[in-house]
């Protein structure tokens, strides 16, 4: 991707209903002593994969990290610009969004703060090497952040990066950790230290374990004392309790119930007969507690 294609790209943007693009992905909170995990907040993002076939089906927008950079500075603003007029059945009680340093200065975050219900809340999402470059801008947005009472994470962090840079400088409140299977035999740098000291030593109860795709991931996770899970896995199991409470259930499969619980408009939503049960937040019994 040139300087020259994602100027093509960003016109192309600017023309097309970016709200069908958007997905959400569930954070699901398992209490100490709970059999049971519920819904803490929704991840808000645009489907790049989808995007990109849409505007831009022969270019890979990966290939060039400080164009593909800045071009998620673009959509970030656009996805403040959809969610201030976004209508659920039912809002999340905590909104989270992929954010860059700048777009969090930017008057638009601002505009989409005054737009939230009283009560509900926002966790800014933001890559570990986005805020160590532009660390006056994360510590304003922390600042800022903290001061309405919201929350500010570190996201797609992996062994790897602790040996970089060490997450626990920069005091935010939840950090991201994506799961794999070659996770559970790390050794992070540290003294050789294994992902359970190293999770301990930072306390568990900061740490989101995503990408969760199996029932493995969570339950190593709980192994290790974690609380927060996200991923496919997670997906599913909602919309398994979601249609165990939908009385138009037997017309769906759990794909279709997973998919149209993931997006905000479009198609796969409209197909859905009862909103009402889609928008909701259920409860799921925790894999790893029978």
């Amino acid at each position: 991707m040139t300087s020259r294609d994602l100027e093509a790209i960003i016109a192309k943007i600017e023309r097309v209903d970016l709200s069908r693009f958007i997905r959400r992905q569930s954070v699901v909170h398992l209490p100490d002593n709970a059999n049971k995990a519920e819904v803490a907040f929704q991840e808000f993002y645009i489907s790049i994969a989808d995007l990109q076939k849409a505007v831009a089906p022969k270019l890979d927008f990966a290939t060039n990290r400080w164009l593909f950079q800045y071009l998620t500075t673009v959509l970030g603003r656009a996805v403040l610009r959809v969610l201030t007029k976004m209508k659920l059945l039912a809002m999340p009680p905590t909104i989270s969004l992929n954010l860059n340093a700048t777009s969090c200065r930017h008057p638009l975050f601002n505009a989409f703060l005054e737009t939230l219900a009283k009560g509900q809340s926002v966790v800014v999402e933001m890559e570990l090497v986005d805020a160590f470059a532009h660390i006056n801008d994360f510590l304003a947005t922390q600042a800022a952040l903290h001061k309405r009472g919201f929350k500010i994470l570190l996201d797609r962090l992996m062994p790897v990066t602790f040996q970089l840079i060490d997450p626990t400088l920069f005091n935010a409140d939840y950090m991201k950790i994506n799961w794999s299977p070659d996770l559970a035999d790390a050794i992070l740098p540290k003294d050789s230290e294994t992902p359970e000291a190293f999770i301990a030593r930072i306390r568990a109860e900061k740490f989101i374990l995503a990408r969760c795709d199996s029932e493995a991931a969570v339950k190593w996770g709980i192994a290790m004392g974690i609380r927060w899970f996200q991923g496919r896995f997670v997906d599913a199991m909602l919309g398994a309790v979601t249609m165990a409470g939908c009385m138009d259930s037997a017309a769906c499969t759990l794909q279709q119930c997973t998919l149209r619980r993931s997006v905000i408009v479009g198609p796969h939503r409209d197909q859905c007969t009862n909103h009402k049960v889609l928008d909701a937040f259920p409860q799921i019994r925790s894999p790893g507690r029978g």
